[in-house]
């Protein structure tokens, strides 16, 4: 009876203590319910807001768009103060969106509006810049190049999706907010309905808490079996010890790397069957159970240690150890989980010395190097000293020749005359061929000297150079050209070399014409030189590039293979491409791409 009198007074004050939190329960649901809404409602703000946001960031593009736009056409700086006080504008707007929208997912969709608008404010300053040093030709190339216009249109369609995204996630909000009024609702009735569910569940629970509880008891006995199983069965080594570090239990995996039995080891201190030291010295290593005792933490063994088993052979292990320690914060004992990477250990030292290998490796290439470097400079004294060597005689050859045509030109017949010449224009031949080959080993000696390059000024010089000679010089058709970031007189010489290779080619033509210009493809400038000369077959098109390569003969137009060769390496230096394509005695072009360092 006083037992089943524990019992009923037991239930009456579950009972009590249910309704209790019954109660509290229904009045946390209906607070949470205003919170929510509260959220909800601050949520449908910040929407509201974030548009708001998002169309002034858009009417700033646009703003800063035309006050440049103004400037370009009328040169008044008075249009440029809506420009620079649209980009003031628009970084404080952006600054206040991501303030408002920190975590929030859109934000990354947002990191790209962003970056484009610094591109177009890029593109903006640019365009504006070219105009104030009045390249008036190459703002409206790059305003043809549609550059700025994709920008503006994806940071359009970028504010768009945002736009969409903020409407669906107010129309959202809206809906959440409309739930938790509901919800406020219909947490009050299900209270109170719960409220009498839960007192007459109370009373059959208590009936079944006695037997509750010896399951409980029964599941508690089936987990510890089940522990014990798993650290039998477990893959690794695992040793268990009480608070004074002697053995109490070993798996199967620990008795196979210690050789020791679980029964001859239990009672044993850890050092007996744990014998461990460093590799290489074979001085002792503390036992991480001592430690992990003494510290009441989880200890790993440092890299390169030896496990020594009961038969003195050597296991290469990694492992840990750790405190078991009760509810009174009181050590009781440690687990050790170790395992043999001896076959790890062999690769690693197997890697140590193919790395070592490598080191010689590297040090032999780098003598090599050094080699090579000394043979280049050889090989460029070389060519120096038999570039002077070649001048002497070709002097003493023209100069000879000179003399024996000026004090003996009565003597000789025509046929004389006719040789000697031929001997003294191979000889000028031979010394233009000789200096074109020092200007190619000149080529890159110097560091390249970087600055911005207005290409029509190069093009118009070049022009003047080549046509010297021509009769009727107004058969070039030039565009309006990009400026570039290059060395101007390397860059030169390639305009220079294009340009007279295009007059000698089309010099045949009855009507030769020559198209230099540039086009963007991809924001990359290509400049080229269009021709209606003679052309050459595509299928050698691999040889134009090289030195001494000529497909075309001596007697049909003059030269001496050198000048594309020039030009390949000018472009190549500045890590840029040259390429050409040819219909025979139809059109040839040759092009070419400097990137744009700055």
């Amino acid at each position: 009876m006083l037992y089943r009198g524990m019992i009923n007074k037991k239930i009456l004050y579950t009972a009590f203590a249910c309704a209790i939190l019954i109660l509290i329960g229904i009045s946390y649901l209906a607070y949470m319910n205003l919170i929510a809404l509260q959220a909800n409602a601050n949520q449908v703000k910040e929407s509201y807001s974030d548009v708001n946001l998002l169309n002034k960031i858009e009417k700033a593009v646009v703003d800063g768009e035309t006050g440049q736009r103004g400037y370009i056409i009328t040169k008044n700086y008075s249009y440029l103060e809506p420009y620079f006080g649209s980009k003031k504008e628009i970084n404080l707007l952006i600054q206040q969106y991501r303030a408002a929208n920190i975590g929030n997912p859109q934000i990354q969709l947002f990191d790209k509006v962003e970056n484009l608008i610094n591109s177009k404010f890029k593109e903006l300053d640019y365009t504006v810049n070219l105009k104030e040093k009045g390249f008036s030709d190459s703002v409206v190339a790059r305003i043809n190049s549609n550059i700025g216009k994709n920008i503006m249109d994806s940071i359009r369609t970028s504010i768009d999706t945002l736009l969409l995204k903020e409407s669906e996630i107010l129309k959202s909000n809206e809906v959440n907010t409309l739930a938790s009024s509901s919800g406020a609702v219909k947490s009050y009735v299900a209270g109170i309905t719960i409220s009498f569910a839960v007192i007459i569940f109370v009373f059959f629970s208590l009936l079944k808490e006695i037997n509750l509880r010896s399951r409980l008891e029964q599941e508690a006995n089936q987990g510890r079996l089940f522990f014990s199983t798993s650290l039998i069965s477990i893959g690794d080594a695992v040793i268990t010890t009480n608070e004074k570090a002697f053995i109490t239990f070993m798996n199967k995996v620990a008795e196979n790397l210690t050789k020791w039995g679980k029964d001859e080891a239990e009672g044993r201190p850890i050092e007996t069957v744990f014998n461990i030291y460093k590799e290489g010295t074979r001085d002792a290593v503390l036992s991480p159970v001592k430690v992990a005792i003494q510290t009441k933490q989880i200890v790993g063994l440092n890299n390169h240690t030896i496990l020594l088993d009961k038969f003195n052979n050597e296991i290469h292990i990694d492992d840990s150890a750790a405190p078991i320690i009760n509810e009174k914060d009181e050590v009781t004992g440690a687990v050790l989980i170790f395992r043999d990477i001896t076959e790890k250990r062999k690769t690693e030292i197997e890697l140590d010395k193919s790395y070592e290998q490598l080191q010689e490796l590297t040090k032999e290439m780098d003598t090599k190097i050094n080699e090579l470097q000394i043979s280049n400079r050889d090989l460029e004294s070389f060519s120096y000293s038999v570039s002077h060597d070649l001048r002497a005689p070709l002097r003493s050859i023209d100069g000879f020749s000179k003399i024996l045509e000026a004090e003996y030109g009565n003597v000789i017949d025509d046929e004389g005359k006719r040789l000697l010449k031929i001997v003294r224009d191979n000889a000028v031949k031979m010394g233009v061929f000789i200096d074109e080959l020092l200007n190619i080993a000149k080529v890159g000696k110097r560091a390249l000297n970087y600055a911005i390059v207005d290409n029509n000024r190069l093009v118009e010089d070049a022009i003047e150079l080549c046509s010297q000679d021509l009769e009727n010089k107004n058969i070039f058709k030039i565009k309006p050209l990009l400026p570039s970031y290059a060395d101007e007189v390397l860059l030169f010489e390639v305009w220079k070399n294009l340009i007279s290779n295009a007059v000698k080619f089309s010099g045949n033509k009855e009507n030769p014409s020559i198209e230099i210009g540039c086009e963007v493809v991809d924001s990359i400038v290509r400049f080229y030189v269009k021709d209606n000369g003679a052309g050459f077959n595509m299928s050698y098109a691999n040889k134009l590039f090289q030195v001494f390569q000529r497909l075309h003969s001596e007697s049909e137009f003059a030269g001496n293979g050198v000048g594309l060769a020039l030009c390949e390496k000018i472009i190549r230096l500045h890590g840029g491409t040259i390429s050409a394509k040819s219909v025979p005695d139809e059109e040839t072009i040759f092009s070419f791409t400097v990137p744009n360092k700055s």
